[in-house]
């Protein structure tokens, strides 16, 4: 299952990525459909060639018509809320700190002097609805700062293929999304106070990393950790108290 994810999302991503590079004015459902077959049936056989074997036509037909649903589904947002396509997988650099950033934007929109960053993922609502509740965005946030002009933070949202569903933190750009931030919370104010805290938090460890210190934080140490930095936590980003959700050496030694 954990493999086909993997593929249903890099050819979702494909999908919209061409998609995006079409005149979509004007554009109903129907052609979208027409479309999705059109390019299925070049896309499949290079990159998705596994869906094209025996036994597989109901997880290939589930997975296209999934793909057509999200594509209306994008398409009708950015109609609905006035969005243009501006970008699409746009290099984005800068420095963070006294380090050099690189990243890539999916989706880049334009509405008069506004703009927005919309990351696609496959799956995981429940995941990014978390991460926007808990300030937890980091590279969404991150990308909206390196996107030009420094002085104007651009919405941000997730849009869930899986399930045609935008994820943001208001209704400000997309009236229809679900909405996963806190009530009246204004997204320029949320990305630069969860910005300064990326950036307090990053300060703090790399003085750690000079003093030679390093932290070992796992459920069982957390406690102990936070009773060690008192005081210290309070304007950096949250700190875990569990163990790492991925972690290499239990995978090595089969425990995941």
């Amino acid at each position: 299952m954990t493999g086909d994810n993997t593929l249903f999302g890099s050819l979702a991503h494909r999908f919209f990525e061409k998609l995006l590079k079409e005149d979509l004015r004007g554009i109903d459902r129907l052609a979208v459909q027409e479309w999705v077959d059109r390019e299925a049936a070049e896309m499949l056989p290079r990159e998705g060639a596994t869906l094209l074997l025996y036994g597989r036509e109901p997880e290939r037909n589930a997975f296209l018509s999934r793909v057509k649903n999200a594509a209306w589904s994008l398409v009708s947002l950015l109609r609905s809320n006035g969005w243009e396509v501006a970008h699409t997988e746009l290099e984005l650099e800068g420095d963070f700190g006294p380090v050099p950033v690189r990243g890539k934007a999916d989706l880049v929109l334009q509405r008069d002097d506004e703009k927005a960053i919309v990351d696609l993922k496959w799956s995981g609502a429940t995941r990014r609805k978390e991460l926007i509740r808990n300030g937890e965005d980091l590279q969404l946030v991150l990308y909206a700062k390196l996107l030009p002009p420094p002085e104007q933070w651009p919405h941000t949202a997730y849009f869930i293929l899986e399930d045609g569903k935008m994820i943001a933190r208001n209704t400000a750009a997309f009236k229809e999304a679900i909405v996963a931030g806190r009530a009246g919370e204004d997204h320029a104010t949320a990305c630069q106070a969860i910005f300064e805290k990326m950036e307090k938090t990053f300060a703090w460890r790399m003085d750690q990393i000079r003093r030679g210190a390093l932290e070992l934080r796992t459920g069982r140490t957390a406690a102990e950790l936070e009773a060690l930095y008192e005081g210290q936590l309070f304007d950096l980003l949250e700190m875990k108290t569990e163990d790492a959700r991925w972690d290499d050496y239990r995978t090595l030694i089969g425990l995941v």
